[in-house]
């Protein structure tokens, strides 16, 4: 879980902080690129209402692998933006899976965990998490700089999405020892 976790951290850093140079990159104005970033942040706030909704029915671990899927496949698509549109599209789609991650990360350790260890378990994986999240956007910028290109960052990052929904398929629920 601190894996999947930390994931997400690593990308939607990197995520966050390039999409604007990148959306220009492809010829897409400042200001419209900052657009896009501004109906991604409202996606993902209708995403959080939306993914919450979804684990009151669904167990977490299916809901977190399936959000992380869906950004995977998101992040990967910005290969293809080179419109206004296409940035739009993007925006809803990656809004709308990366705001389900947001509430579902603390959700997932309370339902593995219990409320009664959740400061401890919390404690324990914000470190990986931080460091995660201050490292992402730090490898886009470095692939950018030795390539001109935001292409292999944004690969590598899909596949660390996608992975992150793998680890989540493989995260056990613990066991309650009597």
């Amino acid at each position: 879980v601190i894996l999947a976790t930390s994931q997400f951290f690593f990308v939607s850093g990197a995520v966050n902080l390039h999409l604007v140079p990148y959306l220009n990159d492809q010829g897409i104005s400042l200001g419209m690129a900052a657009f896009s970033l501004t109906v991604l942040s409202i996606a993902g706030g209708v995403g959080s209402i939306l993914w919450g909704l979804i684990a009151e029915k669904i167990f977490i671990r299916w809901t977190l692998t399936l959000a992380f899927l869906i950004s995977g496949v998101a992040v990967f698509g910005l290969l293809f933006v080179h419109s206004l549109t296409l940035a739009i599209l993007f925006a809803i789609a990656y809004g709308l899976s990366y705001g389900g991650l947001v509430a579902l990360n603390p959700v997932v350790f309370a339902d593995y965990f219990g409320r009664a260890n959740l400061g401890a378990i919390r404690g324990l994986s914000n470190p990986f998490q931080l460091a995660a999240n201050s490292t992402g956007f730090l490898f886009a910028a470095a692939v950018y700089d030795i390539n001109h290109s935001y292409d292999v960052a944004f690969i590598v990052l899909s596949i660390a999405y996608i992975s992150a929904g793998g680890w989540m398929l493989l995260a056990q629920p613990p066991r309650r020892v009597k």
